[in-house]
């Protein structure tokens, strides 16, 4: 299981484990990849939306910037009136698999979040 190593809300509420809306975390995972795989990607964002009974609502792409990230998008309804949005992103740091979730209400909302790691690196160099 990822270990959460960042969560951030617009609220400040919850721990990671819960999570309030909209909301950002980061989950790391050892690994021994030099790089992620789009297609591994793809087919294992298809089975947690299976399982999770979201819809993706866009294809697994990469996303260029400083570090290079997958991202796809997947949409849920709750209770007929509750949209949420979700932006899942895997990049490899160092010996470490990354999982970044965004939450969101809208999809604009979602966009402006994840636009953000166009400017994202992330190294294990102390600064």
């Amino acid at each position: 299981m990822p270990k959460t190593v960042f969560y951030a809300s617009r609220k400040g509420e919850w721990d990671g484990q819960h999570i309030n809306i909209p909301s950002l975390r980061i989950g790391a995972i050892p690994s021994r990849l030099d790089s992620v795989n789009l297609n591994t990607f793809e087919q294992m964002v298809t089975n947690m939306a299976t399982a999770s009974g979201m819809k993706i609502i866009a294809r697994a792409s990469e996303f260029p910037g400083e570090q290079t990230f997958l991202r796809t998008r997947r949409f849920r309804a709750q209770r007929r009136v509750v949209r949420i949005f979700q932006s899942l992103v895997q990049t490899i740091a160092g010996d470490y698999l990354l999982t970044i979730e965004i939450y969101a209400y809208s999809t604009d909302e979602l966009q402006q979040a994840a636009a953000s790691l166009q400017y994202m690196a992330i190294s294990d160099e102390e600064p």
